[in-house]
């Protein structure tokens, strides 16, 4: 990643209205749509969309519910998925659903999604904060710069280096209600770059890269964000911020990200300065 994806992140966020939709650490404190505008409004994006949201599965079962999001539109239904144990799962399981998609039932446009929907929940939380994501990496310009100039970290504003945020939480905000084990998300966003979320095991991720003059229709690679190389934490929050109780660090890593979903290896078994995280010890998924 570029800084200059990041600053085009940082002046997103300045012209975003402040957030309305109150999350609580736990989903039962959303609030539940009561009409339609309310339910679009924590559901409309100002980019082109491509969402995959999986529920866990029942006891000694595979089959998993799934909802697809493709640009406005909506799939949904049950697949047969592998476990997702740890991060390096994920990609093989999005090629997986990918590849079962012709199974799902179509919905419809975003816009006639009801309210009642398992998934709404899901969608709306991921929404919310997908936004409170860009908000924290957006006020890091102290922190990364210092990471950049003073401990000569130039990976940050190298073509060929890959980075990612990870996002630690205390609370695990698929456990209860809804039932989330994976959110994948992918922006196209107009200002030229893409936003890739994702959710597993009660952390939240958030990748930023160039975007081209063209994109690809359907584009359902995810990155393998589990071998790391280099990481600095660069906040904490004890009690969490306004709108994410549950929030307590936030960390950027450099990694060796693989989007080859052909070839794709399986699994067989308050604020701070930035601080050295040591690699054994953060490793996670």
């Amino acid at each position: 990643m570029k800084l200059s994806a990041w600053k085009r992140v940082q002046r997103r966020v300045e012209k975003l209205p402040s957030t309305q939709l109150s999350i609580s650490p736990k989903p039962e404190g959303l609030q539940e749509p009561d009409n339609t505008s309310l339910l679009l409004e924590g559901l409309v994006s100002d980019g082109y969309v491509q969402s995959y949201y999986i529920l866990k599965p029942g006891k000694q079962g595979r089959e998993r519910e799934v909802t697809f999001r493709f640009g406005s539109w909506l799939y949904q239904g049950k697949v047969f998925l592998s476990a997702m144990n740890s991060l390096q799962d994920i990609p093989r399981v999005i090629r997986e659903m990918r590849l079962a998609q012709h199974k799902l039932d179509f919905v419809g446009d975003v816009s006639c999604y009801s309210a009642s929907n398992k998934f709404v929940k899901s969608m709306q939380y991921s929404t919310h904060i997908t936004k409170l994501m860009e908000e924290e990496v957006a006020g890091c310009e102290e922190y990364l710069e210092i990471i950049v100039d003073k401990e000569g970290k130039d990976w940050l504003e190298d073509d060929t280096s890959v980075c990612f945020f990870e996002f630690t939480c205390d609370y695990d905000a698929s456990s209860e209600e809804v039932e989330l084990e994976l959110v994948c998300n992918k922006v196209y966003n107009a200002r030229g770059y893409i936003t890739i979320s994702m959710y597993h095991q009660g952390r939240w991720y958030l990748v930023l890269e160039e975007g081209g003059r063209e994109n690809p229709l359907l584009d359902s690679k995810f990155p393998d964000l589990s071998d790391r190389i280099d990481g600095y934490q660069l906040k904490t929050y004890p009690l969490g911020r306004e709108s994410w109780a549950e929030l307590r660090s936030l960390s950027i890593w450099q990694a060796t990200l693989n989007t080859d979903l052909e070839n794709v290896p399986v699994d067989k078994g308050s604020s701070t300065m930035p601080q050295k995280v040591n690699r054994k010890e953060r490793k996670h998924g």
